[in-house]
């Protein structure tokens, strides 16, 4: 898998806050089609049924109406799923900006924490958070650098120091 696939592939993987904050989207965005739903049919349905059951229009054109009423109704469920796809597709897209490099800067986090302190938090130039990226790998080179003038000291005191 090239480093494009697995690039793609990690901006679908929903875990912790992204699945929890997408999965709030969609359960928000079903119980408003559900809403909607009940709002058309409580409404406009039953100002339908008003209409046509006292007119005298002949059964083919009453029954055109209600053709023309449900066609409308299923445009506007389609119309709403794909609103509430493109919703959480957009949001999917937004939490992977924001928990990637909250990730990256974790990872980064426990590698210094394992040793490795010339580890450095490198973001995508569409990532937001750089400002805490580089206020942390300034903060890092200064780490190292007074680690690097203490180093030879400490060791100089313990070669001088007896042993017991």
């Amino acid at each position: 898998m090239s480093r494009q696939q697995r690039s793609l592939w990690s901006v679908f993987r929903l875990h912790g806050f992204r699945a929890r904050l997408v999965g709030v989207i969609v359960i928000s965005g079903f119980c408003c089609i559900f809403l909607n739903a009940a709002l058309f049919y409580a409404y406009v349905l039953d100002s339908y049924e008003l209409i046509l059951s006292n007119t005298t229009l002949p059964p083919e054109i009453i029954a055109e109406r209600y053709e023309e009423l449900r066609n409308f109704a299923i445009l506007l469920g389609g119309l709403s799923f794909t609103v509430l796809a493109v919703v959480v597709l957009w949001m999917i897209y937004v939490t992977h900006r924001v928990s990637g490099p909250i990730y990256h800067l974790h990872k980064v986090i426990r590698a210094i924490h394992d040793g490795k302190i010339d580890e450095r938090v490198y973001l995508r130039q569409k990532d937001e958070f750089h400002d805490v990226a580089r206020s942390f790998n300034a903060m890092m080179d200064k780490f190292a650098q007074s680690e690097g003038a203490a180093g030879p000291a400490k060791s100089e005191a313990a070669k001088q120091e007896p042993a017991k």
